[in-house]
């Protein structure tokens, strides 16, 4: 066997060892949610990211308790869920919730009131970037103010 053809199988066994996956991680973006009890996004306000499947009570992740209205998506990956809930992320009953879904990639938006989801039928297009799938509303009581817990799921990566 020459030195030629010796190179080249080692360079294809170093290139068979390379991530994939890395190229494709590059891709997702970092994203997050912000909060803010104001439609300009004044107020009290924070965010929390939407990268990994979790729930965040939002007392115990700088974000105040029944206190935010509005959410904006930055860079949140195509796919990505997203559920908002009147209660603590602790299974008890809920007077409302929503979920959407993320499916432009990747999504920013607008401020969003709570409310639009509210008046949003299930299936429809929320607002640009934004589907919502599932929503629960047993009370005459106002959104406005009274979210207490969000859960993420981001997409799978293919």
């Amino acid at each position: 066997m020459n030195i030629s053809k010796m190179i080249f199988i080692g360079f294809m066994l170093i290139a068979g060892c390379v991530d994939t996956n890395s190229s494709m991680q590059a891709d997702t973006p970092k994203g997050y949610i912000r909060f803010s009890e104001l439609k300009d996004g004044g107020g009290d306000s924070c965010s929390l990211p939407a990268d990994e499947e979790t729930f965040y009570n939002m007392q115990y992740h700088g974000c105040k308790n029944d206190q935010m209205t509005y959410f904006q998506l930055n860079n949140v990956p195509s796919a990505t869920l997203i559920q908002f809930e009147s209660e603590r992320c602790d299974g008890s009953s809920h007077k409302w919730y929503f979920k959407i879904k993320t499916i432009i990639h990747p999504t920013t938006t607008r401020w969003v009131d709570l409310h639009e989801l509210a008046s949003t039928e299930v299936g429809s297009i929320a607002v640009r970037g934004i589907v919502l799938v599932d929503k629960k509303i047993d009370t005459p009581e106002p959104v406005k103010g009274k979210l207490s817990c969000v859960r993420t799921w981001p997409s799978e990566q293919p």
